[in-house]
């Protein structure tokens, strides 16, 4: 959900790095495409072969706005789908019927001059190819646990005991810069069972990034794009 456009608006070197265009172009883009979208919309619902009732089916994971911004961000950077999608907070397979959608109204608007000369599939983008050619995108953030000595005192001893680790541990978290690999935060280290997301709200790292700058975290940060707290919000990677 990183470039969603109510998060990637927000930033306007960042959105122009992605997408080609400012953040008033692609308003006016989005403006103009209204009457395709809902032309589009109308020839698919009223097709002879959908077998669905209208209204029926799951709703699109993006709306317009946001369709319309992936697309335009997958011709000017070629990322894979993967890649894009989860960026998004949808599926693969959710970004290719997206495409599929929007880039044949871009065409009809003569619009299709917007693609680079597009590279073979084997060239496609991943994650971290991306976070380096923009690296006000984000930052890796991580936990790890160092075993300590077992405590005398039974209440602290249980406290400490990781069970993931079999052991007593401390879990301290990090930060790291995709760009440079350079380490830009290390928190206060806590008991070892301490879930991630705690340890983050506890070390109040997303409100003391740069606007510009985006966390990232793996699975044990599910919920991370809500701790931004008008700062930077963040997303998670598998």
């Amino acid at each position: 959900m990183i470039l969603q456009y109510q998060h990637l608006s927000e930033q306007a070197s960042v959105f122009r790095s992605l997408s080609g265009l400012s953040v008033p172009e692609f308003d006016t883009l989005y403006t103009d495409m209204q009457g395709y979208y809902v032309q589009a919309e109308w020839e698919r619902l009223e097709r002879p072969t959908r077998q669905r009732d209208i209204g029926a089916g799951h709703p699109f994971s993006l709306n317009a706005r946001d369709q319309i911004l992936l697309t335009v961000v997958w011709l000017r950077v070629y990322p894979t789908y993967e890649v894009l999608g989860y960026l998004f907070g949808v599926s693969d397979t959710t970004t290719g019927r997206v495409m599929q959608r929007v880039l044949p109204m871009l065409e009809k608007m003569g619009r299709d001059g917007m693609r680079l000369p597009q590279p073979s599939r084997k060239r496609r983008r991943q994650l971290d190819e991306l976070l380096r050619d923009v690296p006000e995108l984000a930052v890796i953030i991580d936990s790890f646990e160092q075993a300590v000595q077992r405590p005398t005192e039974h209440t602290a001893a249980k406290a400490l005991f990781s069970g993931k680790k079999k052991r007593h541990t401390l879990k301290s978290q990090m930060a790291i810069n995709e760009d440079t690999g350079y380490i830009v935060d290390i928190s206060e280290s806590v008991a070892g069972p301490t879930a991630d997301m705690t340890l983050l709200r506890r070390s109040k790292l997303m409100k003391r990034l740069p606007p510009s700058v985006r966390g990232l975290g793996d699975l044990g940060y599910v919920g991370i794009e809500r701790e931004g707290c008008g700062s930077a919000p963040g997303g998670v990677f598998s």
